[in-house]
């Protein structure tokens, strides 16, 4: 009796099944229509989006990261992309490593977070994603004033206010900025130098007892309450007793906002006294240390469009901080 051939598994590439899961499992395109279209087995494929099989099954040691979430992650690079503020690698490292702390007992990276191997997996898993040089509007740029850095931005500033249609709508506009307030009072003595000499610099001590004030307000002129941020604890007493009406308290190592303060803020302040209109625009800081994929889902989920401020720019372009904190500090 003649042997049958063994058949002939995984005549297909990661590549090829990625892509086919992707369109398959965003309603692009039929399980049928998918393993048709990137020529892939169907029910290999109907496994992976039905969650059966893992997706990356048979094809070596599993990710820490699943399918789904990986493909999430590539949204959060597109999405922040074009809003002016694309990820370097060690950003997109950072983002996952907080995708991957939202899954408590599932396989996990080491202390040390995501390594520079596994970002080598990732791109090569998710081929749509490259690695380019910024154009001159994501590049952080010392020259006060950079004449395109502002043109790129107004560009995307106003392209974003007509496809949204809130060029009329100054109640849908909002812009956060924090402050840091130094306990340190220093003399405001006046001092005395030549005339040639426009602004006088004076060397202030650093000191770890300060607090940050997180504002928001909108182009009608109507603000949010504020988020007092505290160094290192909470102040003994009832440190919130005659403080501003509706406002919030957290506390940081720091005294900063990080990732979590300013989704506590992000749900708790802003959603909560915004305008009910949509879609509303928040016109923030480019800095990473407050953007976070909870931040990016919730922001959609909203109908909240986060634009982010060219690097090294807000002295400039940050509305609060030209217009209300510098006559605070003044």
């Amino acid at each position: 009796m003649e042997k049958q051939k063994p058949k002939k598994l995984c005549q297909w590439n990661q590549e090829d099944m990625s892509k086919a899961y992707k369109a398959a499992k965003l309603g692009q395109m039929s399980i049928a229509q998918a393993s048709k279209t990137y020529n892939v087995p169907r029910m290999t494929l109907s496994d992976r989006v039905k969650g059966k099989v893992a997706m990356d099954a048979k094809m070596g040691a599993s990710t820490v990261l699943t399918s789904e979430d990986e493909i999430s992650l590539v949204n959060y690079i597109e999405y922040m992309a074009q809003r002016g503020f694309p990820l370097s690698v060690s950003q997109v490292i950072g983002f996952a490593w907080c995708i991957a702390k939202e899954h408590p007992g599932a396989r996990v990276f080491n202390e040390s977070g995501p390594t520079e191997k596994w970002w080598r997996g990732f791109k090569k898993r998710q081929p749509e994603i490259s690695l380019r040089r910024p154009d001159p509007l994501d590049r952080g740029r010392a020259a006060m004033g950079n004449v395109e850095t502002m043109r790129d931005y107004f560009k995307l500033l106003k392209s974003t206010l007509e496809t949204n249609d809130l060029k009329d709508k100054p109640e849908r506009l909002y812009n956060c900025d924090e402050a840091g307030l130094s306990l340190n009072k220093s003399s405001g003595q006046r001092v005395v130098v030549p005339k040639r000499f426009k602004h006088a610099h004076s060397i202030s001590i650093a000191t770890s007892e300060h607090i940050s004030v997180h504002c928001c307000v909108n182009a009608a002129g109507h603000s949010l309450p504020p988020m007092l941020i505290f160094s290192g604890g909470y102040p003994g007493g009832a440190y919130h007793k005659n403080g501003p009406i509706n406002a919030a308290y957290a506390t940081t190592d720091s005294g900063f906002m990080d990732k979590e303060t300013y989704f506590q803020w992000f749900e708790k302040v802003f959603l909560q006294h915004c305008v009910k209109e949509r879609p509303i625009m928040l016109l923030q800081d480019g800095a990473i240390s407050h953007i976070s994929p909870m931040l990016i889902d919730s922001a959609l989920k909203n109908d909240v469009i986060l634009l982010c401020l060219p690097s090294k720019t807000t002295h400039i372009l940050q509305p609060l901080d030209v217009a209300v904190y510098k006559k605070y500090e003044n």
